[in-house]
């Protein structure tokens, strides 16, 4: 018996004296002095034993799920297929490599680490970002390649050196609809495929333009190399890529197992390097009380601060005949918290007795992925050691989940128990124990919170903590901690050493509405389970229990118990709210925690609703009244805080939610206030053709193309910076209103100003050229509004020596007569990212009926942004207009001539954008 450190353990002063010493399973022990039996009572916490009420549970056999064997199958012919659509040249391309510091190689040599830490496996190594990330299509690394269907593949390689497997942490994840990512071993694993924001087990975040992005680990892949891959469909996978961002955050690191130092076997040596002699192959044994545990214990491994852990968990049923959830058993010490990395591993067995280690992710091969990744925890506990977690997936057909059985058995001298458990990572093992009241016991180990038992057969190791250990009927009454005794290094000492499991029968009233939830009846006077209050046990509300056991929500935490207000400044808090509704609003995601308000308007015209300078990611929406229509919604306005504006009429109530950003929480400031004023529609992007009767959003270098206005309305425009790359971000939080427009003709070599387009020269040297325009409309900056009606003036491009590649811009609007200071009445902004320096065009191939280039595609090439410029310098029907291809001045000219081809090529060889700001436009308000 023993924990699969290193070493002895001495010091540990308990209240007996024949057993000095304990470790936990996994744990390398720390070299404690001079406790006392005090010290370590506080630390381990004092145990009372009591007496449950006893339940037996029979065993179940899974229902549904996917056989090893099918999954296998499925696995091959995945990764065959994902083998021949990589892109040529990937092979021999160079890895995003992460290598192991001699401080890391140490921290795994040996296994394990201080006391109370399971046996550690792995080391987690950051990224460097600029290697990792990749945003709107823009990959730092790897191999991209177009495929014939019109669509594209990029694949990269992922290595830690030394590895005997590795999982990838993707973060900000957005992948555009078709799209399909893999992450795989080039012997045969693969995960996959990632949609969306990512696979069921992903976390969503919100990412730096406002929208979910995904955060999960990957499973595990066997060797040191796995490969990223990316599929975009065709034939829009030019214009997918813009859509697709990750961040490669980190790479786990699953080191090669350490082989035990010889010594004498009880049984034919087996190949499973690590395990100590006097372990037992499971394949070995068979007729005894523990068979069924092989198809219900699984070793699993988990990504937790820099490291990654292991230990041993089996299934358990529950008394629920209608339901099946899996219930799975492990340690405290081992895991203690809900865990999106969790990898569990069934059926891990060699593959005859004393056989061949399985393949896997710790000896190579071609195995399935984990069986299922995530946990979430249902109960915990530091007395009896005990962790009780609901997996995130179901587990593999023919999985078996255990019966159990609360009878006290810690104190049954002589009483048989069984386990099977995964140490060191490895494959099943056997071990028969023997309870034994004669033992001392270990300082803040007190027997009947934990069971003393010999072993009689075999034994167990580090990563075999958590193992459930079974009745003489086959029938889980614990879970193991370790060891306790003089000699924990020896795993093989059973004459020095006892073994210690956390005793079911002590802690199952905190386990108990998991595994036995038909026990709470609602009016029998005893809380329990779901149960908030059951009087006379109404402590959580004195008085207020409801029929249904529940106690009414606190004010404001429901919109039938909405706080009631009119025009003002409220500060309040979601942080203590239940979120039991279940509200989830339009323009957000998982906001289910709340507050609600009851508005009365004191004027008809137009309320604003603001969270501005609040303390988390917040969202506001309001209804017309409970469970009525959705008036309106916001999640970002103002940074993370939100704002709305609706219609009113004096008198009338209106239900004011705020929330969070998936389920987001904290104090908020909320104002409301009550204006005639209605905000104007907001502006919008222009738009292009892009073939096949299509159209999209365009985005340039060095102006802002918008359309605005309300027809018969007159509006002023207004532009904030919001985000400027330096040296402009000296910009940054100011503003400046939008002047009169004028135009421009659209042939390259003239500057002049037309009072119409009929002025202008023939804009292409084709003749059959009849897309582009004569003349362009153009406006500058100037720090006073400029009011008309906008709407009779079309696309405006907006330019000034402060609208510069790489630079975030709001434009609102908002109505003559107003306020300028009211933020309530402008419009909601339109958000505008200019594209990176260089990245001018799509492609510019002919398309009937609309000769205009795509939108900037995240990319610099010669034959696309290079040529476009020199086409339009030479006036091609093909060309783009001028507002996208005027790259010099500082100061846009108006001019296409060869100096703006040579800025391109500038740009294509990599150099930075060549021009330095001027003084900020507006520095004290527009």
């Amino acid at each position: 018996m023993g924990d699969g450190g290193y070493g002895d353990v001495k010091g540990i002063v308990e209240a007996r004296k024949d057993f000095p010493h304990w470790r936990r399973h996994g744990v390398r022990p720390r070299r404690w002095n001079a406790w006392t039996p005090m010290t370590a009572a506080l630390l381990f916490g004092t145990a009372v034993w009591g007496a449950p009420r006893t339940v037996r549970v029979p065993m179940e056999r899974a229902i549904g799920g996917v056989s090893p064997a099918q999954r296998a199958a499925e696995q091959k012919k995945l990764h065959a297929e994902l083998i021949a659509a990589l892109p040529t040249g990937l092979m021999p391309s160079k890895a995003l490599e992460v290598a192991l510091t001699d401080d890391d190689r140490q921290a795994l040599m040996p296994p394990g680490g201080r006391a109370g830490i399971p046996l550690r496996i792995g080391v987690v190594k950051a990224v460097p970002a600029k290697k990792g990330k990749v945003e709107r299509g823009v990959f730092p690394a790897g191999v991209f390649e177009r495929t014939p269907d019109g669509g594209a593949v990029w694949a990269m390689k992922i290595s830690s050196p030394g590895a005997q497997a590795v999982r990838v942490h993707l973060k900000d994840v957005a992948l555009p609809e078709g799209a399909k990512m893999y992450f795989f071993g080039l012997p045969g694993q693969v995960d996959g495929p990632y949609t969306g924001t990512g696979p069921a087990w992903k976390t969503v975040r919100k990412g730096p333009d406002g929208t979910p992005r995904g955060d999960f680990w990957t499973r595990s892949v066997i060797g040191e190399t796995g490969v990223l891959f990316l599929r975009l469909p065709g034939p829009e996978g030019k214009t997918k890529r813009r859509d697709v961002s990750f961040v490669v955050a980190e790479v786990g690191h699953i080191a090669r197992r350490v082989p035990q130092a010889a010594g004498p076997q009880s049984h034919d040596p087996w190949p499973c390097s690590g395990n100590a002699p006097c372990l037992i192959d499971a394949n070995c044994i068979s007729g005894t009380p523990a068979d069924a545990a092989k198809s219900a214990a699984a070793k699993f491994e988990w990504v937790e601060g820099g490291f990654l852990f292991t230990c041993t968990g089996t299934l358990l049923a529950d008394t629920d005949p209608n339901t099946q959830r899996p219930l799975f058993l492990t340690a405290n010490h081992c895991i203690s918290s809900s865990n999106g990395t969790l990898e569990t591993f069934f059926f891990y067995t060699t593959d005859t007795c004393n056989g061949l280690c399985p393949d896997s992710i710790v000896t190579g091969g071609t195995p399935p992925p984990a069986d299922t990744v995530g946990a979430t925890i249902l109960a915990t506990g530091t007395e009896g050691d005990f962790s009780l977690f609901e997996l995130n997936q179901a587990p593999p057909a023919g999985t078996v989940f255990l019966g159990w059985n609360t009878t006290p058995i810690a104190f049954s001298t002589g009483a048989d128990l069984y386990r099977i458990s995964n140490p060191n990572f490895g494959p099943q093992v056997f071990s028969h124990h023997r309870v034994d009241t004669s033992t001392g016991t270990c300082a803040g180990v007190p027997r009947g919170a934990w069971i003393y038992s010999r072993d009689i057969e075999g034994a167990t190791q580090g990563g075999s903590s958590g193992s459930a250990v079974l009745n003489a009927a086959g029938e889980v009454v614990g879970q193991l901690t370790g060891c306790c005794g003089f000699n924990c290094g020896d795993e093989c000492d059973a004459t020095s050493n006892a073994t210690i499991d956390g005793a079911l029968a002590f802690y199952f009233p905190q386990v108990e509405p998991f595994l036995d939830p038909g026990v709470c009846v609602c009016g029998d006077g005893v809380r329990c389970g779901a149960e908030q209050c059951d009087p006379p046990e109404d402590s959580a509300c004195p008085g207020q229990c409801r029929a249904d056991c529940t106690c009414p929500p606190p004010p404001g935490d429901e919109c039938d118990t909405c706080t009631p207000v009119i025009e003002g400044i409220f500060n309040g808090t979601t942080a203590d709210n239940t979120g039991l509704t279940g509200d989830d609003t339009s323009c957000t995601s998982g906001d289910t925690i709340d507050e609600w308000y009851c508005y009365a308007a004191s004027c008809t015209g137009f309320a604003i609703a603001r969270l501005c300078g609040s303390g988390y990611d917040t969202a506001i929406s309001v209804f017309d009244a409970c469970g009525g229509a959705e008036l309106a919604c916001n999640d970002d306005f103002c940074d993370l805080q939100a704002e709305v504006s609706w219609s009113v009429a004096a008198g009338q109530t209106y239900r004011v939610r705020v929330s969070g950003w998936g389920g987001e929480a904290g104090p908020y400031t909320l104002s409301i206030t009550c204006s005639l004023c209605n905000p104007p529609p907001s502006p919008a992007l222009e738009r292009i053709p892009v073939g096949g009767g299509q159209t999209a959003d365009v985005t340039k270098l060095r102006a802002i193309a918008i359309t605005a206005g309300d027809p018969g309305k007159r509006l002023a425009i207004r532009v904030t910076f919001v985000s400027l790359p330096p040296p402009f971000d000296v910009a940054d939080g100011s503003s400046a209103w939008v002047g009169p427009p004028f135009l421009k003709c659209e042939n390259s070599g003239d500057d002049s100003d037309p009072l119409s387009p009929g002025d202008c020269p023939n804009p292409s040297s084709d003749p059959a050229d009849v897309t582009t325009p004569a003349a362009s409309k153009y406006a500058l900056l100037q720090c006073d509004p400029e009011y008309r009606d906008w709407s009779a003036e079309g696309v405006i491009n907006i330019v000034d020596p402060f609208i510069v590649p790489g630079g975030v811009y709001e434009v609102d609007v908002i109505e003559e007569g107003c306020p300028l200071n009211d933020a309530g009445s402008y419009s909601l902004p339109l958000s505008v990212g200019t594209p990176m320096w260089g990245d001018l065009v799509g492609d510019c191939t002919p398309r009937p009926n609309d000769g205009f280039c795509t939108p900037a595609d995240a990319s610099i090439d010669v034959t696309t942004d290079v040529t476009a410029v020199l086409n339009k310098f030479k006036n091609t029907g093909t060309a783009p207009l001028k507002a996208r291809a005027d790259v010099e001045p500082a100061t846009v000219d108006f001019l296409i001539n060869i100096a703006d081809v040579t800025r391109m090529l500038d740009a294509f060889r990599g150099n930075p954008y060549p021009f330095m700001p001027g003084p900020v436009p507006c520095p004290n308000g527009p």
